[in-house]
């Protein structure tokens, strides 16, 4: 049987454990500078996200204006959930993606103006995307029954 050899990994696990600060991980961003993308990729990933946090957020706004303002689409039987969808999609717009374009920007975890971001971060992300995702399957089940 052949033996399996595992690859050093490029950061320090210490920064992972439990009770590990963000200064941990700075220290090991900063020591290594392994990153994923190089210098253009990130910027041009940036870029991308700052254009698709606008477009985002006009057409979110749109979409619900035009569920509250109007009448007859108001009483659509699925304009909550639309609305949910929508608004699940205006919050990722407007929070997600200007912290994601910041951090490709700047090529760090941590921004400079807020110095808890590495730990509240993963929790807006993925309270954001939990909320869109049972949105869009709150739609897909009204529409099937």
């Amino acid at each position: 049987m052949p033996t399996v050899q595992l690859s050093v990994m490029p950061f320090n696990l210490a920064c992972w454990e439990e009770g590990a600060s963000c200064d941990d991980c700075l220290e090991v961003l900063r020591e290594n500078q392994t990153m994923i993308f190089s210098v253009a990729d990130s910027s041009v990933m940036a870029g991308i996200a700052v254009i698709f946090s606008f477009l985002g957020f006009a057409f979110n706004l749109i979409t619900i204006t035009a569920l509250l303002f109007y009448r007859s689409v108001r009483q659509q039987i699925t304009t909550p959930f639309i609305l949910s969808v929508s608004s699940a999609h205006l919050l990722y717009s407007t929070i997600i993606l200007p912290l994601l374009a910041t951090r490709f920007y700047t090529r760090q975890s941590e921004s400079a103006a807020w110095t808890g971001l590495c730990k509240v971060f993963p929790v807006l992300f993925y309270l954001v995307l939990g909320a869109s995702i049972l949105s869009l399957m709150s739609v897909t089940i009204n529409r099937t029954c």
